[in-house]
């Protein structure tokens, strides 16, 4: 990452030298950090100095109040790299320079993110490019963190959600039916030496294998010493070296790399061939391709035979100036001459039109084009979408990972150093909930990834679903390229590395709209058809940490409660309630509160559609979430790692938990908004926050009603001081002025059986932290079962430090005690 942004500076000092401009500080001071970010957020011109002077001067200067925002940052601090930024210290090798080595330092402390939740809590509305580039993880935004981090996030309404799908779908169908996307996916051909390899990729070249073997010699950037007989090994674990830098794996890498490009440029070649409207295309790479490079690409074409012109691979990389190259290119492009652009998704995936005039080539081949709307056809100018790219496997997405490291090394020490950043890219970290240490990352990363994170043979680095989003991102965003305007080519060509299919993760491109040529891609099948699978289970094993994160926050708040601004024990008691009284919910919509719109969705389990109950299994008192699902046999099949065979999953029924609270509570509950009917629906809570927190706070409304109805001075949590919030659930006021706490249960079986019993002990601990009363009373709410439970009333008048019992306040009947 320090790399992307040093590198990004250095871009922006060339085209201000180029400009006679100013250089940026490689060091900036927090105020240049701020204004450079801000740049990079808002995608606008160094020129623009007035919008950023009044965001600095409005809302970013000396307001460090404003640094936290929203819920998160009350109920916790938040250690995240997106709160705090990051520091990252690179220590480089230089053994043939007089110092024996170079250490960088690169050191972010506002992030793109934070700037944006700053901002998006102090106005009103804020709009963000879907294309702007930022200096964030993986050049994206993390909205997740950022939606936890504003307290209120506009959400499209339905009906217009689904009429944006609907003209998405309507346009994406129009270009699948009147035009033709050709996805085709490519690899290096199987072969036993590099020229044997070569000569497979290029069947119908009559090169002879001495011809071959020169080209291969002469392959830029190939390292030194790459020769055709080596054994064809496309694998960079090799450690056998051919210098002392470079290994047979990593020369193997290079071959196989620009091979995939040489196989994709002679596609193109071909396609103009058939068609000689097809004249314009774009291949993206992870780096820019020097001129040197393109001129081995374009005589090795000439030589295969799929090339016979000059100058047709034109080069464009950020330094000089891209888009008057475009603008060339384009007017080549316009008069039907073949030009196939090399550049890098860093300079031309984002924000780039590649569509061209293309009047005179409608006028000459009209056959070879399709119109998708009439309406918005410009006949006097129209512009058409490109005939086809090539996409390399992304591979500088995050720093480092290239081939000139050991690619051992650099996932070990990536692993290591931004394993907090891995968390919380891979959601395993909601930031409405509390911030968890180091220890608390690698302990649910080792859940999640179902071993220790450091050890690679068990998580091996192309399983970080964090990648994989940024890799489908990348492809998703350079795809959208090519799909700008209502004329198409009759076929366009998408040719794609194999590498990438490993990578994409689907059900991320099926939760969005997307473009035709992205759902040709997802639609393509490249083999590896155990992807979909594979990340539906990721998703899974995500959702239950999750859960399993949420109970313990609740346990961690409960515990903390009493040290928590007045604020957030209101939040805390809103959330009890609102549990109580929707065991159940239709759809997350029903929750009106902003604030709790942004925690309550880690209680409740979406199961897709409406059902009734479910089969789960739970550890360390329901804080774990193991295993859930409607079908016994898959939850079963959940615990199959780990768990004992004697262990059967438990099913949690509403409906026997209606009939209960039914004969318990007579009176009309949906009258105080309390939802009994516990019909079947998409959304029930977890087990954990069902038995941990629904039964009691629903134990707390029914014994405050009752009460209520016996005319007891009962005064329940709200009423507690600040200092003694969730020590206990409510207080009765005696006669004589003296407090006694009481302290709801619903016990089935294993209520208190006396003055020993652990959970009197923890309570007459609890009594020496409370200073308003002396006394405890601990009702059940109801006798669920035949045990006998031992009773120890108040007889002879309040007693200091004294525990007193209930075992229940209904009977198995219904009938009050």
């Amino acid at each position: 990452m320090a790399k992307n942004v040093q590198s990004r500076i250095k871009e922006i000092n060339r085209h201000q030298e180029a400009k006679g401009k100013k250089k940026y500080r490689d060091e900036m001071d927090l105020e240049d950090e701020q204004r450079f970010v801000l740049r990079s957020l808002l995608g606008i011109e160094d020129k623009d100095e007035a919008l950023v002077n009044y965001l600095l001067e409005t809302y970013m200067r000396d307001s460090p109040k404003r640094h936290q925002t929203g819920i998160a940052a009350n109920l916790t601090s938040d250690n995240s790299i997106f709160c705090k930024g990051f520091t990252v210290h690179i220590l480089e090798s230089n053994r043939n320079k007089r110092t024996n080595a170079e250490v960088s330092r690169y050191a972010q402390k506002w992030t793109p993110e934070l700037l944006l939740a700053t901002l998006a809590s102090q106005w009103r509305v804020i709009l963000v490019s879907a294309t702007a580039e930022t200096e964030s993880i993986f050049s994206n935004f993390g909205l997740d963190w950022v939606y936890n981090n504003i307290p209120y996030v506009y959400h499209l309404p339905k009906k217009i959600e689904q009429l944006l799908n609907q003209e998405n779908e309507e346009r994406n169908k129009a270009q699948r039916d009147k035009g033709k996307i050709d996805v085709q996916w490519i690899k290096p051909a199987p072969g036993a030496k590099l020229r044997d390899v070569f000569k497979a990729s290029f069947p119908v070249s009559q090169l002879s294998y001495p011809e071959i073997s020169d080209l291969i010699a002469e392959m830029p950037p190939a390292p030194a010493g790459i020769r055709y007989d080596f054994n064809w090994q496309y694998k960079l674990g090799s450690n056998e070296k051919i210098t002392q830098k470079v290994t047979f794996g990593t020369a193997c890498y290079y071959f196989g790399r620009n091979l995939k490009l040489l196989k994709a440029l002679a596609a193109f070649c071909q396609k103009n061939r058939e068609h000689p409207s097809r004249v314009a295309f774009i291949a993206y790479t992870n780096r820019n391709i020097r001129e040197a490079e393109a001129k081995w690409y374009e005589t090795a074409l000439q030589k295969l035979g799929y090339l016979d012109q000059d100058n047709a691979l034109v080069c464009i990389s950020a330094k000089d100036d891209p888009e008057k190259q475009l603008e060339r290119v384009k007017a080549d492009w316009a008069e039907g001459k073949l030009k196939i652009i090399l550049t890098s998704y860093s300079t031309m995936s984002r924000a780039v039109n590649l569509q061209y005039p293309a009047k005179a080539l409608l006028e000459k081949y009209p056959e070879d084009y399709v119109v998708l709307d009439d309406r918005f056809y410009n006949k006097e100018n129209p512009l058409v979408d490109i005939n086809g790219c090539y996409m390399e496997q992304p591979t500088h997405l995050i720093p480092g990972n290239n081939a000139d490291r050991d690619r051992k090394q650099f996932e070990d020490d990536f692993i290591q150093g931004y394993l907090q950043l891995i968390y919380v890219c891979d959601g395993l970290l909601n930031l409405g909930t509390p911030g968890f240490t180091y220890a608390d990352s690698e302990r649910l990363l080792a859940a999640y990834y179902q071993g220790y994170p450091l050890k690679r043979e068990k998580n091996p680095f192309y399983q970080i679903q964090a990648r994989d989003n940024a890799y489908t991102s990348q492809i998703d965003q350079t795809s959208g390229r090519m799909v700008r305007t209502v004329v198409k080519p009759e076929s366009m060509f998408v040719i794609l590395d194999k590498e990438i299919a490993s990578y994409l993760n689907r059900s991320q491109v099926d939760r969005k709209r997307t473009n035709a040529v992205m759902e040709a891609i997802v639609a393509s099948d490249p083999g590896l058809r155990l992807l979909p699978d594979q990340t539906e289970e990721k998703e899974l094993k995500l959702k239950k940490l999750m859960a399993s994160n949420a109970m313990d926050y609740l346990v961690q708040v409960a515990l903390q409660l009493v040290s928590m601004s007045d604020d957030m024990q209101q939040l805390w008691i809103k959330l009890r309630v609102f549990i109580a009284k929707h065991p159940q919910l239709d759809s997350l919509d029903e929750v009106k509160d902003g604030k709790l719109a942004k925690i309550i969705f880690n209680y409740y389990w979406d199961f897709g559609h409406p059902v009734s109950g479910f089969f789960y299994y739970v550890e360390r008192d329901y804080k774990r979430l193991v295993a859930i699902g409607e079908d016994r046999d898959d939850v079963k099949r959940q615990m199959a790692a780990g768990i004992k065979q004697s262990f059967q999953p438990q099913y949690l029924d509403y409906e026997e938990y209606k009939q209960a609270l039914e004969r318990i509570w007579k009176q009309q509950p949906e009258k105080a908004g309390y939802d009994l009917s516990f019909k079947p629906s998409r959304y029930l809570l977890t087990p954990g926050v069902f038995n941990n927190i629904y039964k009691g706070a629903i134990g707390e409304a029914i014994g405050g009603a009752v009460m209520k109805h016996l005319s007891f001075d009962y005064h329940d949590m709200a009423d507690l001081p600040n200092s003694e919030m969730e020590r206990f659930d409510g207080y009765l006021k005696a006669d004589d002025g003296r407090i006694v706490y009481v302290d709801w249960k619903n016990y089935n079986t294993d209520a208190p059986s006396g003055d020993n019993d652990q959970t009197v002990k923890w309570i007459k601990r609890k009594l020496g932290m409370v200073e308003m009363g002396k006394s405890v009373i601990i009702i059940n709410i109801s006798k669920w079962s035949n045990k006998k439970m031992q009773a120890i009333q108040i007889a002879d008048g309040l007693a200091d430090k004294k525990v007193y019992q209930y075992p229940y306040l209904f009977d198995e009947k219904g009938k009050l005690n």
